[in-house]
């Protein structure tokens, strides 16, 4: 059998399999995905502290409600977060050459009607970026470790509430 045929052969057999064990993409474009991009454009984000915070705030309503912010809001997300940086490659002359950044994001998303909290949840990522003798190129890289950091943090509590509100909606 050439490559090809193989690789279709394959491709075929995993469509069927996924099927049959009741998989649906998150995102797929039916009524539920309707209701689904409804529930996030209803989240009103609550502001965050720190200049992290805004930029991951304005991510998350980028990829949340990408038409702007809803007038009537029917949850809000609160997010706290807390960075954390360590030097790990310490030389002999006690100066470091490579530090490390974890971002520990606490969330939990609340009904305003209710005041009940529906879901909550941390999430952690960690980045990376060297130290050279230049201090401004210290402090740029540094902000772009937390950037990439605040899109790390960002694309996981959208996932997370994503996984939330799809099962919130299957029950209803």
């Amino acid at each position: 059998m050439s490559w090809s045929k193989t690789s279709a052969l394959v491709f075929a057999c995993s469509i069927v399999l996924l099927n049959s064990c009741g998989f649906t993409p998150l995102y797929k474009h039916d009524s539920d995905s309707v209701g689904l991009f409804n529930h996030f454009a209803a989240i009103d984000i609550a502001p965050i502290e720190s200049r992290i915070g805004q930029q991951l705030r304005n991510r998350l309503q980028d990829k949340l409600n990408p038409r702007g912010k809803t007038s009537e809001p029917l949850y809000r997300l609160i997010i706290t977060i807390n960075e954390t940086r360590n030097d790990v490659v310490i030389l002999k002359d006690a100066t470091s050459t490579f530090a490390k950044i974890t971002m520990r994001a606490q969330y939990k998303l609340e009904n305003l009607n209710t005041e009940q909290i529906l879901t909550s949840g941390i999430t952690v990522a960690t980045t990376g970026f060297n130290i050279t003798q230049s201090e401004y190129v210290n402090i740029q890289a540094e902000d772009g470790a937390k950037s990439r950091l605040a899109e790390q943090i960002g694309m996981n509590i959208e996932k997370l509430l994503a996984l939330f509100l799809k099962s919130a909606i299957n029950k209803d």
